[in-house]
Parts: C-alpha cells; structure tokens; sequence
C-alpha cells in the first residue's frame, strides 16, 4: 500500500508543472542569469589583491617610518604588493573607512593602532600582518638588548620569514564572495520544496481539496499518506536539487561542491527541511490555499535574502546584530555548511550546522505529522 501511494504522489508532482516551476526550473534559470552578471569575474575565483590601507602618521619617529616602509616592501609570492597604502589624515582615513574604500586604518603615533569596520578576510590579513610585526619588532629589539652578537642572524631569519607570503585561499579552495550567491541560490531552491510539502499537507486535509476528501475516506492509514507523500516530495526534490548542483557545476563552471557527498548531504537536508517547512504551513494554517502559497513563498524569501541571496554582506550584519537568526534560519543554516565545506580543514562547523538542520527538520515534521494526523472531519 505504501509503494502504491508513493507512485501515485511520485507521479502527480511530475504532472504539476507550478510546483516543479519553482522548486525546479527557476532556480536554473537564476543561476544562469547569475552567471551572465558575473561574467569573467567568476573564472577569478579565489584571487587575492592588494588590500587597501590608509595609514595616518600622527607622530614622526624611526620606528613608525620603519614599519611604514615595510607594509609598502610586503609582496605575495607573485610579487602583487600585498597592501595598498594611501597616506592621509585622520578625517579623510575615517571617511575613506566609512566608505569602505579601504579595510583598515594604520594610525602611527606612540603605538601601532589599527581601526576597522568588519571582520572579513582582507581585514584579518591586515590584523595579522600587524602582529606579526610587532611580534617581529619586540624580537629584534630583546636580541638587540640581550645578545647585540646574534642580532644580524635574526635579522636575516625574521626577513626570511617575512618574504615567505604565499597567495593562497583558506584550506586551498576558493572563498570568492561571488560563491556566496550561489550557495544562496541552493539554499532558496531548497525552501521552495515548500511547494510540495504545502501540497501534501493540502491534499491530506478533507475539507481542503476534493482529492484530499476522497484520499480520507478511503480505508488507507493516514500515517502511511503521510509517509509516501512525504517520501515521494523529498525524492523528486532532491533530485531536482542534484540536477541543479549539476548544472551550475558542470554546465556554468561554477566551482561548488568539491567535496560531493558532504554537500549532497547538505543539500538532502535542505531537501527535507524545505518539504516539512511547507507541510508545517500547510498544517497550522487556516487560511484559503492562496494565504498558505503567500506564507510559504513570503517567509522562503525572507529565509533567502537573510542567507545572502540578494546582498552578499547580508548575514554577516544579521551576525554581528541579531545571531540567533542565523541559528534558526534554514537558509543560512544550509550556505554556511557549504560554506565550511569550502574553507575550513575540520568539520567540526559543519557538523554545527547539519546538527541544528536536523533539529529544525525534527521540529517541523513532528508538529505537522501531530496536527496531520489528527484531524477528523464529521462529514466530508
């Protein structure tokens, strides 16, 4: 009986061309826009450039002049300066920071003091180049005091070490923010299973639908509707979502999903969640069909938009504010697995991530299963 459901329901989403338009079609079709806004930067991927800095010489002294010198000497190992220095005052520094013309402001007075409005990778580079040297500066100048005989060969080693910056990416991958759209494009693809879950929750409601009416008096378990109907869903989406991965990878060059099994696991949660999100809607409401279509598209692109599907910065500013939407967000929950997937070594923040992806997912197919199956109806 369970089999025979779960062709039925197979087949009656391949047969609804709304459902499959959205949850299908059109995340292939904003990909290829996607790809033909980016054009040739996409093929970039994974380039550092220079880093802008705005240094500001608040007090004139040998040691500042020195460290001035060596941020303009410092070269990545194809000999691309690794900062680009822009020497100004104070307010004009400030107003290039709030502009965000550049990642960090130098001031050189009694001390080194750095200023910056982000967290990003350009500005981390920039914090850990400063350490390094004040590290470096405070060795040679113990050597200098403790033993003046060994000072050249330190000098010489701590140069050595200096020169040896190497152009790579995090982990050797590729942590281009253009990645980021994509990643979000997934995401959004996954919440539109919603479609099908809302379509399930609807066609097992009596009082929703004549087909749901007619599945209710039929001698059949609801628990085993439930079951096919939701096995059926997360089937056809998930392949859809595989072909979508596959076209973005191998038909636009997009390069996501080094690592395929981790990420098709990412992307079957994303499955789910998106199909028990939408079945969750479909059981807790109320309203006509047309107000759940409206809940379940309007809270999807809310989830979207917050993952970085519109503005790149968008979910480092919702971190920095608000971090618990982050948390409970299933958008982002998804692009920042595929994002630690990409940059870090370990796993363990992808573990994070596919750990409370599964509590939602257990969330939402409980409630809506207790609600779903509860329902009696005294005439149909």
């Amino acid at each position: 009986m369970f089999f025979h459901q779960y062709k039925y329901r197979f087949k009656y989403f391949l047969k609804t061309p709304t459902i499959l338009f959205w949850a299908f079609f059109f995340p292939l079709i904003l990909g290829s826009l996607f790809r033909a806004a980016f054009g040739d930067a996409m093929f970039n991927l994974g380039v550092m450039n220079s880093i802008p800095v705005a240094i500001v010489m608040e007090k004139e002294s040998t040691e500042n002049q020195t460290l001035q010198t060596t941020i303009s000497s410092i070269t990545y190992n194809d000999k691309t300066p690794m900062f680009k220095i822009t020497k100004t005052t104070r307010e004009e520094a400030d107003q290039m920071l709030s502009d965000e013309t550049v990642n960090g402001i130098i001031a050189l007075s009694d001390s080194v003091e750095l200023y910056v409005s982000d967290s990003g990778l350009q500005t981390n580079i920039l914090k850990q180049f400063l350490d390094q040297y004040t590290r470096m500066s405070k060795a040679i100048e113990d050597i200098a005091r403790n033993n003046p005989e060994d000072l050249p060969k330190a000098i010489l080693l701590l140069q050595s070490e200096a020169q040896n910056i190497v152009k790579v990416s995090l982990n050797g991958k590729n942590t281009n923010g253009f990645i980021q759209y994509f990643y979000s494009l997934i995401a959004m693809a996954c919440m539109f299973g919603s479609y099908l879950g809302l379509s399930n929750s609807m066609d097992i409601q009596g009082n929703q639908t004549t087909v749901a009416a007619r599945r209710c008096i039929t001698p059949t378990n609801k628990l085993i509707l439930i079951l096919a109907d939701s096995s059926a869903a997360i089937t056809i989406h998930f392949l859809e979502l595989t072909v979508v991965w596959l076209y973005l990878r191998f038909v636009l060059g997009i390069p996501i999903g080094d690592q395929p099994i981790l990420f098709l696991l990412t992307v079957f949660l994303g499955s789910v969640i998106g199909i028990a999100y939408g079945q969750f809607i479909g059981s807790i409401s109320k309203g006509h069909e047309a107000l759940r279509i409206s809940i379940v598209t309007g809270v999807s692109l809310i989830f979207s938009f917050l993952s970085g599907l519109m503005i790149d910065k968008i979910k480092y500013i919702v971190e920095a504010n608000v971090p618990i939407l982050n948390r409970i967000n299933p958008a982002a929950l998804i692009t920042d697995a595929f994002y630690s997937l990409t940059v870090f070594s370990d796993y363990s923040r992808f573990t994070s991530d596919i750990i409370s992806l599964l509590v939602i997912a257990v969330i939402f197919i409980f409630v809506s299963f207790l609600i779903l199956r509860r329902e009696r109806y005294d005439s149909i």
